[in-house]
C-alpha cells in the first residue's frame, strides 16, 4: 500500500498532496523510510495525527484548511481529552505541518496562533514501599504460575525498563544465564544499554528465554497495552494503589534514590543521558534524603547507627527486589560488574 502511495505522490507532484490524510500517508512513509524512527514511534505519531485532524479534517486538501479550522479542531480536543493528551496530539501537528511547508506540500502556517492549552502533569502515581513489596510479590507470584506477564511488569518495576522496551525483548537479549539484559536499540544512545538482572529473576528470565525460539520474543505479546493492563490487574490482586507501566519506572527511581543509589546511576538504568529528568519527572519530592541522612550519621558517630533507609538496613526478599534494580547497568565496552 506504501509504494502505491509513493507511486501516486511521484505523478501528482509536491503541489497536489491529495487529502491530509494521504498527507499523513507520506509523513509516514518519510518517517519510516527516510528518518528510520522506530514502528512503534511512527504508529504513535500517526494515530496521534489523525486523532487531531478528525475525520472532517483528513477528507479536505490541506492547502484549503484554514487558522480557524485548527483552532477550532483543538478546542474540541480540549474538551474530549486530557490535557496531556491533547497538548500531545496537537505538538505531533504542530511537527507535521512544519514539515509540510518545508516539502512544499503547503505554504500557510496554519498553527502559528495555535497555542496548548493546560500543564502537563509531571511523573505518573507511583507505589509506596510496602505497596510495591505487595506487588512485586503477587507480580512473581504470577510468574511462578507461568505466566509471563509477572515477570514483564517486575521488568518494569525492579529494571525501570519501558514498556515498549520489555514488549521488544527478544529471547537472545537474555544473556550469560539471566545475569544480563540486552537493550541494544533504543531511540537514544543512553538508552541502548546492557542491565545486571537481580538474582531473584535470573533463573526466571532464563527458563523462560528458553521456552522461546532462537529469534523469537521473550513475552507473548509486543503490545505495549498488554503490559499496561497486566500492572494494573496485578496492582488490584495485590491491593494497592493503581499504578500505570510508566509508574512502575517511577517507583524503581524512588526507591533506588531512598536506598543509596546515585542520580547518574537511576539515569543510566531508566536509559536517561542526564539526571534532570530522573528528579524533575520520575522521583518523588525529596527522594534520597532518607539514603543521605543515613550516610550521614553513620559519619557521624563511626557507622553505629543509621535510620534505616541505607544499603545498610537489611531488607526482605521483596523489599530488596524493588530497591535494587539500579545496581548495574553495562554500557558498551565496559565490563559486566555485580
Amino acid at each position: 500500500a506504501l509504494e502505491v502511495i509513493a507511486a501516486v505522490r511521484s505523478q501528482l507532484g509536491p503541489g497536489n498532496p491529495g487529502t491530509t490524510s494521504d498527507l499523513i500517508d507520506t509523513y509516514e512513509m518519510w518517517m519510516r523510510e527516510a528518518k528510520q524512527n522506530r514502528p512503534a514511534s511512527v504508529n504513535t505519531t500517526t494515530m496521534r495525527l489523525r486523532r487531531f485532524f478528525g475525520p472532517a479534517l483528513l477528507k479536505r486538501d490541506p492547502r484549503a484548511l484554514s487558522a480557524a479550522a485548527c483552532q477550532g479542531r483543538y478546542d474540541d480536543l480540549c474538551r474530549e481529552l486530557a490535557v496531556d493528551s491533547h497538548r500531545n496530539c496537537l505538538g505531533q501537528a504542530k511537527t507535521f505541518w512544519r514539515w509540510a511547508r518545508r516539502k512544499r506540500h503547503v505554504v500557510r502556517d496554519v498553527f502559528a496562533d495555535v497555542e496548548p492549552i493546560g500543564r502537563k502533569k509531571r511523573g505518573k502515581a507511583q507505589l509506596r514501599v510496602d505497596e510495591a513489596r505487595a506487588f512485586a510479590e503477587r507480580a512473581l507470584a504470577e510468574a511462578d504460575a507461568g505466566n509471563d506477564a509477572g515477570l514483564a511488569v517486575l521488568c518494569a518495576l525492579v529494571l525501570g525498563m519501558r514498556a515498549s522496551e520489555v514488549v521488544q525483548r527478544l529471547a537472545e537479549d537474555v544473556d550469560d544465564g539471566g545475569r544480563l539484559l540486552w537493550i541494544p536499540h533504543a531511540k537514544t544512545e543512553a538508552g541502548r544499554r546492557t542491565m545486571v538482572v537481580p538474582v531473584l529473576l535470573r533463573d526466571r528470565l532464563a527458563r523462560l528465554a528458553a521456552s522461546r525460539p532462537r529469534g523469537g520474543y521473550l513475552f507473548r505479546s509486543q503490545d505495549r497495552a498488554w503490559i499496561r493492563d497486566w500492572t494494573r490487574r496485578i496492582c488490584v490482586l495485590a491491593d494497592v494503589r493503581e499504578v500505570t507501566a510508566h509508574g512502575l519506572r517511577g517507583t524503581h527511581a524512588t526507591l533506588a534514590l531512598e536506598a543509596g543509589s546515585s542520580t547518574a546511576d537511576v539515569a543510566a538504568s531508566l536509559g536517561h543521558a542526564g539526571t534532570g529528568i530522573v528528579m524533575g519527572v520520575y522521583a518523588q519530592p525529596g527522594a534520597g534524603a532518607g539514603a543521605a541522612t543515613d550516610r550521614m550519621l553513620r559519619v557521624l558517630d563511626g557507622g553505629k547507627t543509621g535510620n534505616g533507609t541505607g544499603n545498610g538496613s537489611e531488607k526482605s526478599k521483596s523489599q530488596t527486589i524493588v530497591a535494587s534494580g539500579s545496581s548495574g547497568v553495562v554500557t558498551d565496552g565496559e565490563s559486566a560488574c555485580e
